[in-house]
């Protein structure tokens, strides 16, 4: 009966180490996993960060890129400008200039047929530099400067503008020459 109880004693011993072992090996695993988890958990943190300042720099280039973009706008907008008051200046001068022919020729009785040409001429020019004004007036519009299409063709308008301005300018000198001016 010693035995046997000596025998109990140590099956249950073995039972509760085998127990324990089995319940040291369960926290083993759920620390295992916990680990796992927590280095998961660290790399899809490390991934979302990753991406995050990929976005940030890829928005940031964006904004350079459109901040560049509109500077060029601004810049093309600022040359047109410039030759556009070129032109207009231009424009004042031949119409001056044809002005004085037209008084001189007034004065000095030329043929009317003459004199109607340099009326005609002082009145093409104001036509063409009120084309030039209203060229202007619409490359002001923010509107059609986002339209770079529009804005090409109102450039190429302006150049024939432009060089209506120094045909008109190259009549004048040819009609002050006929007339011996």
């Amino acid at each position: 009966m010693r035995r046997t109880v000596a025998v109990v004693v140590a099956m249950g011993m073995l039972l509760a180490v085998i127990a324990m072992a089995q319940q040291a090996q369960q926290q083993a695993q759920q620390a295992q996993q916990q680990a796992q988890q927590a280095q998961q958990q660290t790399q899809q943190q490390a991934q979302q960060r990753t991406q995050q300042q990929a976005q940030q720099q890829a928005q940031q280039a964006q904004r350079m890129q459109q901040g560049q973009q509109t500077q060029r706008m601004e810049q093309n907008q600022q040359m047109r400008q410039e030759r556009m008051r070129v032109s207009l200046k231009e424009m004042d001068g031949v119409l001056a200039r044809m002005g004085e022919l037209n008084q001189w020729m007034e004065k000095q009785g030329t043929e009317a047929a003459f004199r109607e040409m340099g009326q005609h001429m002082s009145q093409a020019g104001e036509r063409v530099q009120l084309m030039l004004r209203k060229v202007d007036q619409v490359c002001q519009d923010p509107a059609m400067q986002r339209d770079r299409d529009r804005v090409r063709d109102m450039d190429r308008l302006q150049d024939r503008l432009r060089t209506m301005v120094r045909e008109l300018d190259e009549a004048h000198l040819m009609l002050k020459q006929v007339v011996g001016a």
